[in-house]
């Protein structure tokens, strides 16, 4: 394990807040505290230096980073097996829709096969995130727990650019986007295409509605 731990906590205000430890003792007990699913459930995160005692209300905490030290490994579920943070530059160049790519709605996913994804998380602080992930799902279930992982009020974490962890809330997350997604869409949900695919003088919306029966095979 690293001699120094450093947490860097941010918050809804768009600031954010530095600590350190170095005290082996002390990191194994702030580790054990910053675990999933309880990382944002208490309703205030404590922290007590050595010349003051703060309070950050849980709900105000967008994102925490760990750093410096080695982790025990976490369970991510819906049979996701790594999840790591990538650069803005390359999740442009995932989030840029293109004619020539496959379409959500037409991949092809084989039993057993590793799948990679993007997901694309937005906070209430306007941070944008882009994440990595690899996933094994087989049946179409399998596949639609896939968005549980990220929608749902447990906190979404994975291995940060640059070294370490980072948490994100759940509740402080605005909007999240796949890039292609998985190949079955909700039943609830709009068959929207980008607007971005129209270029400048197409209408800036076009909505189709869904067949009760079919799958949003023409939603790019």
């Amino acid at each position: 394990m690293s001699l120094v731990l450093e947490i860097v906590i941010y918050l809804t205000d768009g600031s954010f807040h530095r600590y350190k430890q170095n005290d082996p003792a002390k990191i194994n007990d702030i580790i054990n505290t910053l675990q999933p699913p309880g990382v944002f459930s208490q309703k205030q995160l404590l922290i007590a230096g050595s010349y003051y005692m703060s309070g950050i209300p849980s709900q105000n905490i967008t994102r925490i980073d760990i750093i410096g030290v080695d982790l025990p490994k976490m369970r991510h579920g819906a049979s996701i097996t790594h999840i790591e943070e990538i650069s803005e530059h390359e999740l442009d160049l995932y989030a840029k829709p293109r004619y020539s790519d496959t379409r959500r709605s037409e991949m092809v996913v084989n039993v057993g096969q590793q799948t990679e994804s993007v997901a694309e998380i937005n906070l209430i602080d306007t941070q944008r995130i882009g994440f990595k992930f690899r996933y094994q799902a087989d049946i179409v279930a399998d596949r639609r727990q896939l968005m549980q992982v990220f929608t749902s009020t447990m906190p979404i974490f994975g291995n940060r650019l640059g070294g370490g962890v980072m948490f994100l809330n759940p509740l402080n997350v605005v909007r999240w986007a796949f890039y292609p997604g998985i190949p079955e869409a909700p039943r609830n949900a709009m068959a929207l295409h980008r607007a971005e695919i129209f270029g400048d003088s197409a209408p800036s919306m076009i909505i189709q509605k869904l067949d009760a029966g079919d799958d949003d095979t023409n939603l790019g």
